[in-house]
């Protein structure tokens, strides 16, 4: 008897395992495109770290010159402009201090692998712009910065090893200074554990939308991912990225927050900006910000939401500010004139540390992005000169022309917050 029940279960488990290779086999076949693909350089970081970060930008800036394919595509159809515009989207970027002071500061921007690392780059010249003798140094994490078969292999290991080299770097090259950390989305993860790990130099984290809190179901997406690596892969030929999100990619991230949970409550100050929507990932930011205020001493908040997506019992913790502004529902219109003119707040998510004036894209004032829609399905079209005749909405069903807004309108209110928020934490004296 026992012996067919093990022969029972033994055929099962063998017809089980075809199965699941054979939707492996059948999901992959279907991701025939070659930015399903690994580039073959981007996978790993190999980069030699006793290297200057000026060989690392080379180094970055030559692996997207191999493996972008909007790369190799502008420089076959002899569009050297596109191919350069490519090159300042995702490369890494150093900025030194225009002045010198007894006690530098050394800002560190991580942006998350799925994004160029442009992202932040505002962000950096704006406390550059007050703080004169302040330093800049951006990354370009393995993975990004080719194409979505890359962030397929990424490790985490590669992801800590490289922002570990970059603080080590700038270490070296001047040993009095202090590092403050620029992170956006998953990257947060990246800088809580950097800033754990080299507590004596990290004096602060500032913090755009960012994902620390997983759900545990993430923990099975290496094996998911194997069978079916895409959720989605949009392409759009005259962007320098893929919107995508490898499944295997969120189990990488998943790990990063194992190591994060596991870490000892701390004071460090640390600046959040979120956007707070009950239509798009509202339990995962809840969830985010409970866990930083529990468990980071130092965490204040600035929060764009309506009232209504604003927990009630966050009305009266000093450590958090809604802003002032009142966002009109998804979909609705404001009831009274404002910067957004009727925007859903959702949409700024990607975009809070986008200015007015970004060139996104290299597209000047690309916030005039405009679409046709079809059954859900949209098509990006050149916007109309007179833009007050365009309506707004996300992706509606059925639209000849709708505009989203890629950038933050209220980009100065917020940079002056966290100016405000780093004079106080490292000194102003100090900081300027």
């Amino acid at each position: 008897m026992l012996k067919k029940i093990g022969i029972v279960f033994l055929s099962l488990l063998l017809l089980t395992t075809v199965v699941l290779i054979g939707l492996g086999v059948y999901f992959r076949s279907k991701a025939s495109g070659s930015e399903f693909h690994p580039s073959g350089v981007n996978s790993h970081f190999t980069f030699d770290t006793s290297k200057p970060f000026k060989d690392y930008i080379a180094y970055k800036i030559n692996i997207i010159k191999k493996g972008n394919l909007h790369y190799i595509k502008a420089k076959k159809a002899g569009d050297e402009v596109a191919a350069q515009r490519i090159i300042k989207l995702n490369a890494p970027y150093m900025t030194p201090a225009r002045n010198t002071c007894k006690k530098p500061v050394a800002l560190l921007m991580i942006t998350d692998p799925r994004y160029g690392s442009t992202w932040l780059r505002e962000v950096s010249q704006s406390l550059q712009q007050k703080h004169p003798c302040w330093s800049t140094y951006g990354l370009m994490l393995t993975g990004s910065g080719t194409r979505p078969g890359d962030l397929l292999h990424a490790s985490a290991k590669d992801w800590q090893h490289e922002v570990n080299y970059a603080i080590a770097t700038i270490k070296a090259a001047q040993p009095n200074t202090r590092i403050v950390i620029a992170a956006q989305f998953s990257a947060a993860r990246l800088a809580l554990l950097a800033a754990h790990q080299h507590s004596k130099t990290v004096k602060a984290l500032v913090l755009f939308h960012p994902y620390v809190w997983i759900h545990g179901k993430n923990k099975f997406a290496g094996v998911y991912g194997w069978l079916n690596p895409w959720v989605s892969t949009q392409k759009e030929d005259d962007w320098a990225h893929y919107w995508n999100r490898p499944r295997h990619f969120s189990y990488q991230n998943y790990r990063l927050w194992q190591q994060v949970r596991a870490l000892p409550n701390s004071h460090l100050p640390v600046y959040a900006a979120f956007t707070l929507d009950k239509n798009f990932e509202y339990k995962y930011d809840i969830k985010t910000m409970q866990w930083l205020l529990q468990h980071v001493g130092g965490a204040q908040f600035l929060v764009y939401a309506n009232e209504a997506a604003f927990p009630a019992d966050w009305q009266h913790d000093p450590r958090i500010t809604r802003h002032s502004a009142q966002y009109p529902l998804v979909g609705q219109q404001a009831p009274n004139p404002d910067p957004l003119g009727g925007r859903g707040v959702r949409h700024m998510t990607g975009w809070l540390s986008l200015s007015p004036r970004h060139d996104y894209y290299g597209v000047t004032g690309d916030y005039k992005y405009c679409g046709t829609a079809t059954a859900g399905k949209f098509t990006r079209v050149t916007c109309p000169e007179d833009l007050s005749k365009v309506p707004f909405d996300a992706v509606p069903k059925d639209s000849k022309l709708f505009q989203t807004p890629f950038f933050n309108p209220y980009f100065s209110d917020l940079m002056q917050r966290i100016n405000v928020f780093l004079d106080t934490k490292l000194g102003v004296s100090e900081a300027s």
